[in-house]
């Protein structure tokens, strides 16, 4: 089984819609960011740098999101 990685966020009200929950977009952004983090926080690089030295990248093919319960504005998750 692979590790699991977290990553805690504040919602901030640009990321909401006008109903004051977050935006089904951010979502992804949240978790692509918390990617970034991951591959720099326990592999020691950047993406910018990874890409620099071998010319390649990861890309994304897949995301499936089980919304369980809503998430409004100011709130940490």
């Amino acid at each position: 089984m692979g590790k699991e990685v977290s990553k805690t966020v504040k919602i901030r009200f640009i990321d909401c819609d006008p109903l004051g929950h977050l935006n089904n977009v951010r979502y992804l952004d949240y978790m692509l960011n918390a990617r970034e983090d991951h591959v720099e926080e326990f592999y020691g690089f950047t993406y910018e740098e990874y890409t620099k030295k071998t010319g390649c990248t990861w890309v994304t093919i897949q995301n499936e999101i089980a919304y369980l319960k809503e998430v409004k504005y100011n709130t940490v998750v």
